[in-house]
């Protein structure tokens, strides 16, 4: 039996989605535009995304509404 602190090690793009408070479709957008986002594939072709990708979605995710930039202004500092 898991405990409430155990964490998963991949969530599906639905899971992903809900925890980022973003659309899948955005999520698969991001994936396009920003090559360090790129979650793993399973044989049927789902996504899964690890803490550390939801951990970036969310920087993005910042970076675009808080900070207000474009999504080549985003990619570029995330680059640095």
């Amino acid at each position: 039996m898991k405990n409430d602190g155990d964490e998963k090690r991949y969530y599906s793009i639905s899971e992903a989605s809900r925890i980022t408070g973003l659309e899948a479709y955005v999520l698969r957008y991001w994936e396009k535009e920003f090559p360090v986002l790129h979650p793993r594939k399973n044989r049927g072709g789902n996504r899964l995304y690890t803490s550390s990708d939801i951990e970036l979605i969310n920087r993005i995710n910042h970076l675009r509404t808080k900070e207000k930039l474009t999504i080549a202004g985003a990619r570029t500092k995330l680059m640095m």
